[in-house]
């Protein structure tokens, strides 16, 4: 009537395998590989804010850098109308002074 079931032996080495016999086994290695993966994904998000902040600080330099510009082509415009406007009035002046010698 006690007939061992033929599959203990297949019990007893899941067994083993699961819960370790004396070594990690499966069960201590799962809750360490999920360990791991919850530090991983902490780090991932770490990461995922400190490239936001480098994005956000890349997209401030980079307005900041076409405001100076823009002001740099403003200041070279008012310099070129003021050279224009100074070469316009020492044209006059001197054609002015040409004519006021020769009417003499």
């Amino acid at each position: 009537m006690s007939d061992p079931c033929p599959h203990v032996t297949k019990i007893n080495q899941a067994h083993k395998e699961l819960y370790g016999n004396g070594n990690k086994g499966l069960v201590k290695e799962f809750v360490k590989l999920r360990t791991e993966f919850e530090d991983m994904n902490e780090g991932v998000k770490k990461l995922a804010t400190s490239y936001s902040a480098l994005v956000q600080s890349q997209i401030e330099r980079d307005t900041i850098d076409r405001a100076l510009a823009e002001g740099r082509k403003k200041m070279t415009m008012a310099f070129q109308r003021v050279g224009i406007a100074f070469s316009v009035i020492l044209g006059i002046v001197g054609t002015l002074i040409v004519i006021l010698k020769y009417v003499k």
